[in-house]
């Protein structure tokens, strides 16, 4: 019994596609379009000239040919029954008086005496065409078409005429002046003589739906009996149609649910299997009306036998926005229902209902308009209806007020970032001024919402919530500062702790950059033992990554070039127990394979490039000695994103297939993890209670309020260090105070960038050299930039003063509190690459 739904499932599916081929074939009665020969009478004559054909073969090609009883509105009719040529004369006068009106030649206002030209000629062609309809042998089926019967084709070319009339009048009705149009369309004597006339040609159609749907359904069995292919394919598709509909809601009725089921069944349920499970609820409970969407339009393609363009659009159009609508209510109505678990989350029943009527007031209007759009355009009766739909908005719009003013004054009032005018409204809530409030309220607690919601959805994506974070930012400054001044004099942590924060004791997220470190594993297993080059910002975690790769084979080398590359060749003989000699390369050689040495790590080769003359003496010996290797084992080495191009430029990497690896930014998931581990290995528990955070940054709104002012503090500190672990880290240690016997999260400190903007260029290029080279001496800016010395020590004074530049062992380098805003500032200057 359980393999029953399964074979249920392949068997709707087979039948749906054996519908959707049959549906394509090319043996769907899609007739051509009507032959030019049908707008004249010598289409007899011609067909006289043809060669005889036998009589099931002319009969089957009779019954393919399309009948268009009312065409578009840009056909024009070329008949011998207007020898006046009216309605050529009056499409001729309009298209020049539009062009005088645009010369500014002629009065907009000459379009009336256009109209009431006009208007006479639409009623005596109404009147006609409705009493030729009404005739006794009037005749609508497609034989009368096919045999060319000169009566039909009188009705055909007044069906053309009277259409394109229309169609130029309410072309008159664009371009005239709005007064003509107001007196015309208004409930006035001129606005119901107007209805009344579009009331007529309305009638007219309906009546050529009725009379062709009777003609051409009385003709079917002599159709039948001579082309009888046709018409059991066409019923043969039908019943395949009911019958594959009637299998699907079969099935769907226990197959939504038991899909569903089986996805939240398998264990561990991760927040993906959950969306995907909502999801399939929702198709689950809304489907209904979409299925008889689809239903209803296949039929009426198969019922195109009948051949009424007209009738079909008009089932089609009624069936779309009763469908639409219906969908739109159930989906609304079982976000309701989930609601009471956090969507939309007591809402009341008088809520949900005013709601739904609105829904219903949308879907019954846009069904009006769609209808008298495809008969006789927007002029005088949907104006009526216009006028008629919002005259029914103002109760329901009342309705949706009065049901909703107490939760929109209860929003706003909570509204911790409402400006002060909309505090101000809502202070009056009673009376008059508390209608006006209530509607304001509500207005802003709809924008408030939607910009929400657009937040939510673009900070699915990490420039999204970059973006997002940057701009509240500031608010998270604005709305701390009472509390920046309450923990000033508080302490920070011990700088022991800090440094343990910052460098860490063995942090392992795998998530992290192991696209690069698949890429790796595969050049080892595949023996292409080249180089690469992995490139990356100071602080995105070079070294991290080396330390990764280390544990991939328990045979490699791992090496630094801090500070130099006599350094790295005492390590290196020191590692391998090889002499430091002129044939120290061979001994190397020879090493790596005795020990079968596979993978060689060099970590900050960037710091063999100095500014001075003859600097790139020591990186072109480290590039030498590594292409020596080629071969032999697989060289991994980091450079700075800021040297890297200065390396390619100077022709400086190591040659022979060499990859280059970028390192991207951290995710933001991937910061809140490695600063968890942080604190969690330090056993330091920081108290984010004393912080406000914006509620546009707070995302996972059902965790508790300590853990979403966590998130939202790791958030901003992500978003300004644009991923950096190295920034994130020092910005969360700065951030911890110790406040008695707890540690206090404090609001992170950020620099004040606006004081870039007043930098000469002088001190912008001292900046940059020191960025390019992470640490450098005096002596070496000086060779570099080739500036005064009176004009460098004043440029290197007042970056210091301000925090932005360090000093260490001799050497100037970018501080890490700055170091984000200063390579920003300089990349958008075009004086660096980040």
């Amino acid at each position: 019994m359980q393999g029953q739904p399964h074979n249920k499932t392949v068997f709707v599916a087979i039948s749906m596609a054996l519908l959707l081929v049959t549906f394509l074939s090319p043996c769907v009665s899609a007739a051509p379009p009507i032959p030019d020969a049908l707008y004249n009478d010598v289409y007899v004559e011609q067909e006289s000239q043809e060669p005889p054909v036998s009589q099931q073969q002319e009969a089957e090609d009779q019954v393919q040919k399309p009948d268009s009883i009312l065409p578009e509105p840009d056909s024009v009719a070329n008949v011998e029954d207007n020898p006046q040529g009216q309605l050529e004369q009056f499409e001729t006068e309009f298209a020049e008086l539009k062009d005088k009106i645009d010369n500014l030649t002629r009065s907009p206002n000459d379009y009336k005496e256009f109209y009431f030209r006009l208007r006479p000629v639409i009623e005596e062609k109404v009147a006609l065409f409705e009493k030729d309809l009404l005739s006794e042998k009037t005749d609508l089926s497609l034989f009368a078409q096919i045999n060319n019967d000169e009566y039909f084709q009188h009705l055909f070319a007044q069906a053309i005429e009277v259409k394109n009339l229309f169609y130029l009048r309410e072309k008159i009705f664009n371009e005239a002046p709005p007064e003509f149009v107001a007196l015309h369309t208004s409930t006035k004597l001129d606005g119901i003589k107007e209805a009344k006339l579009e009331a007529s040609y309305i009638k007219l159609e309906l009546i050529i739906i009725a009379k062709a749907t009777y003609d051409r359904f009385k003709e079917i069995p002599k159709r039948f009996e001579l082309a009888p292919l046709g018409i059991i394919t066409t019923i043969l598709k039908m019943l395949l149609a009911i019958f594959v509909f009637y299998m699907w809601r079969s099935w769907s009725k226990d197959g939504f649910p038991n899909w569903r089921k089986r996805i939240l069944d398998k264990k561990p349920v991760s927040s993906i299997k959950r969306k995907y499970a909502r999801f399939i609820w929702y198709v689950d409970k809304t489907r209904s009306p979409l299925e008889w969407l689809i239903f209803i339009n296949i039929i009426l393609a198969f019922l195109d036998v009948l051949q009424i363009p007209i009738s079909k659009a008009t089932i089609s159009t009624v069936a779309f926005w009763a469908c639409i609508t219906i969908f739109i209510f159930k989906l609304l109505e079982k976000m309701i229902e989930r609601g009471k678990q956090g969507l939309l989350k007591g809402i009341s029943k008088p809520q949900s209902r005013s709601i739904k009527l609105l829904i219903w007031w949308f879907g019954l209007f846009m069904m009006m308009d769609s209808l008298l759009s495809l008969y006789i355009g927007e002029v005088t009766i949907f104006a009526w209806l216009s006028r008629l739909f919002l005259l029914l908005f103002i109760p329901v719009y009342l309705y949706l007020i009065s049901k909703w003013r107490k939760d929109a004054f209860q929003v706003v009032g909570q509204e911790r970032d409402a400006p002060e005018w909309i505090k101000r409204v809502h202070s009056n809530q009673t009376g008059l001024k508390g209608f006006i409030s209530a509607n304001i309220c509500v207005l802003y607690s709809i924008y408030m919402g939607t910009i929400h919601i657009f937040l939510q959805i673009i900070s699915k994506a990490e420039t999204g919530r970059r973006f997002t974070t940057e701009i509240y930012r500031k608010k998270f400054i604005s709305d701390n500062q009472e509390g920046i001044d309450k923990h000033s004099h508080l302490p920070d942590i011990a700088e022991s702790l800090k440094e343990k924060l910052i460098s860490g004791d063995g942090d392992e997220i795998k998530s992290v950059h192991a696209k690069h470190i698949e890429l790796v594993k595969r050049m080892m297993d595949s023996g292409d033992l080249s180089h690469v080059s992995v490139v990356g910002e100071r602080g995105i975690g070079k070294t991290f990554f080396l330390n990764s790769l280390s544990k991939i084979t328990p045979n490699h080398l791992q090496l630094n070039c801090k500070p130099s590359f006599k350094n790295l060749l005492c390590d290196l003989a020191q590692q391998l127990d090889v002499p430091i000699n002129q044939s120290m390369m061979k001994h190397v050689r020879n090493a790596i394979i005795e020990r079968d040495i596979r993978l060689i790590l060099i970590d900050n080769c960037h710091l063999l490039l100095s500014p001075r003359a003859n600097g790139q003496k020591q990186i072109r010996r480290l590039c030498s000695w590594v292409n020596n290797l080629s071969g032999q084992c697989l060289c991994v080495l980091t450079f700075n994103s800021s040297s890297w191009p200065l390396v390619k430029a100077l022709g400086l990497e190591p040659e022979h297939n060499t990859t280059a690896i970028k390192l991207s930014p951290w995710k933001q998931s991937e910061i809140e993890t490695l600063l968890d581990q942080r604190t969690a290995q330090n056993k330091v528990v920081p108290d984010f209670s004393q912080l406000i955070i914006p509620r546009q940054l707070a995302d996972n709104e059902g965790e508790e309020p300590e853990n979403q002012k966590k998130s939202g503090v790791y958030r901003v500190i992500w978003g300004y260090a644009d991923g950096n672990p190295a920034i994130s880290c020092r910005l969360l240690s700065d951030s911890l105070a110790q406040d008695k016997d707890k540690i206090i999260v404090r609001l992170p400190d950020y620099p004040d960038t606006t004081l870039m903007e007043g930098y000469e260029i002088t001190t912008l290029l001292l900046l940059r050299v020191i960025c390019q080279f992470g640490a450098i001496s005096l002596k070496e800016i000086k060779g570099n930039l080739g500036y005064r010395n009176f004009a460098l020590k004043s440029a290197l004074a007042r970056c210091q003063a301000n925090g932005m530049i360090g000093f260490h062992d001799n050497k100037y380098s970018i501080s890490w509190l700055w170091y984000r805003s200063v390579s920003r500032y300089l990349s958008r200057q075009n004086l660096l690459i980040r």
